[in-house]
């Protein structure tokens, strides 16, 4: 049921006309279903998702504060640099863990 609600919400982010809020919707909507599958410890499907939201996050939507923009990558960077260290892939895990600390600064 959860996959086909994902669903929906991607087809309407995937419209022409979708509203900032829809895709700011889509983007925790795909963060949020990492967290449950990483607390499942179903990691591989955790890491899907984040690096889904990821890829939002370093496309802020026009008109986003860059403050916000920045926290939302920093999140985004830290929970998949997270179930990258759980699948395995150290290396990408630092690349995202170095790109969050960067934006400490």
């Amino acid at each position: 049921a959860f996959d086909r609600a994902l669903a929906l919400l991607e087809a309407r982010a995937a419209r022409a006309d979708a509203s900032p809020e829809v895709h700011q919707s889509l983007a925790a909507t795909l963060s949020n279903s990492g967290d449950i599958y990483y607390y499942a410890e179903q990691y591989d499907l955790a890491l899907s998702r984040f690096e889904r939201a990821l890829d939002m996050a370093r496309r802020p939507l026009a008109g986003t504060p860059e403050s916000t923009a920045r926290r939302r990558l920093s999140q985004a960077l830290i929970r998949t640099a997270a179930a990258a260290k759980e699948v395995g892939r150290l290396q990408d895990a630092l690349t995202l863990e170095t790109e969050a600390i960067a934006l400490l600064d």
